[in-house]
């Protein structure tokens, strides 16, 4: 037998157990079938030619993420590598449910773009986590309130616990039998965690993995290998679905972005900053306030940023002589600051930043404003002048 990095923690006393109506909620799936609810396969444990034993915080993450798109349409794809480094997951103990789901509950998670899979060595995979990204995790705490409970290991509670959230389950891995179901051979335990997202009664539960088989991470469990572990889950928005209208949330946000900016951006890479580098980004955002994406200029709360064209560090190309040339810089609002000039991860660079700004800023400058009566459309020479 291989453990894939489970270790089955014994039941405690002060545990949350299904059924105990301790978390004070109620079904939300009546079917049980989470099917159109699965999250995108994003990475499998087997990819990085290396065995990252990272299996419960696969688990987890994948439920957590199918539970957001039933209850919220929301489409988080959260960073396995983040959850798994913070819950002391490593190759000679790996990671129990119960621990996982408390780091989660309590220090967060982060994206997959912020913190990648892809790792080449074991070694990279379970690096120290910097810091920003520590307090960056803490945006999911402010956002989702998390738990989670104990379902007992009989079948009848199983199938009840999936009307209320897709489940961590654990499994053997992997036996298969004459009819192509899994199970558990006797006297063996089970080494593995999936999630579990229904189930066919009396004949197998239905099970979304980490690991692929023939390109399909989809497998059935027979219906007697009863996990010997698993929790069911549930995630409360303690923000409106448009938090720009509740201000506790915009300042927390601003707070937070300010923190984790500073944390990560006062050294770049491991190279420190200039000391004259906030003189040359007050003025240079004094002289440039608006984003040359979208021409927006920037608040208190949602102040603009300065973007590096060319990287002074860090990148696979770097220019530490261009750190303070006005030249080498723009101006960006938070959103695209990440999402146009860095594609949507700050590990990666948009090497045409300034020409593709200046394409969009004139379609987003010709687009129609409403002035409280009718939609202004802007003409093209007006638009035009504006922009060049």
């Amino acid at each position: 037998m291989k453990n894939y990095g489970l270790i089955l923690e014994p039941q405690k006393p002060e545990d949350y157990v299904f059924g105990d109506q301790k978390l004070g909620d109620a079904p939300i799936n009546p079917s049980g079938d989470w099917t159109s609810y699965l999250p995108v396969q994003t990475e499998t444990q087997d990819e990085g030619g290396f065995e990252p034993y990272c299996c419960v915080s696969e688990a987890t993450t994948h439920a957590v993420e199918t539970l957001l798109r039933q209850e919220y349409g929301a489409t988080n794809d959260l960073s396995v590598r983040f959850l798994a480094k913070l819950s002391n997951t490593d190759v000679n103990h790996g990671a129990s449910l119960q621990g996982v789901a408390n780091n989660l509950k309590n220090s967060g998670d982060v994206d997959e773009t912020d913190y990648p899979f892809k790792c080449s060595t074991f070694q990279e995979f379970y690096q120290a986590l910097p810091t920003w990204l520590i307090v960056k995790a803490q945006e999911f705490c402010a956002q989702y309130s998390f738990g989670y409970s104990i379902v007992p290991s009989n079948a009848d509670a199983i199938k009840l616990a999936l009307t209320y959230s897709p489940l961590i389950f654990t499994v053997y891995a992997w036996m298969i039998d004459e009819n192509g179901l899994y199970y558990r051979p006797s006297g063996e335990q089970d080494c593995h965690a999936v999630m579990c997202y229904g189930y066919e009664d009396g004949q197998y539960f239905k099970i979304y993995d980490s690991y692929s088989k023939d390109g399909s991470v989809i497998k059935k469990v027979r219906w007697d290998s009863i996990p010997q572990a698993a929790l069911r889950i549930t995630l409360h928005r303690q923000i409106p679905s448009d938090p720009t209208s509740q201000a506790w949330w915009v300042v927390f946000q601003s707070w937070l972005s300010n923190v984790y900016n500073k944390l990560r951006y006062g050294s770049f890479g491991g190279v420190a900053r200039s000391p004259r580098w906030s003189e040359v980004r007050k003025q240079f955002l004094k002289d440039h306030p608006e984003c040359a994406v979208c021409g927006k200029k920037g608040t208190l709360l949602k102040p603009n940023e300065v973007h590096h064209l060319q990287s002074f560090a860090s990148m696979k190309d770097t220019h530490p002589e261009l750190e303070l040339s006005p030249d080498n810089l723009v101006t960006g609002c938070r959103n695209h600051h990440q999402w146009f000039y860095h594609l949507g991860s700050w590990e990666s660079l948009n090497e045409s930043a300034y020409e593709d700004a200046k394409v969009w800023g004139k379609k987003i400058a010709r687009r129609p404003k409403w002035n409280g009566k009718e939609w202004v459309y802007p003409s093209l020479l007006e638009t035009t002048a504006n922009q060049d």
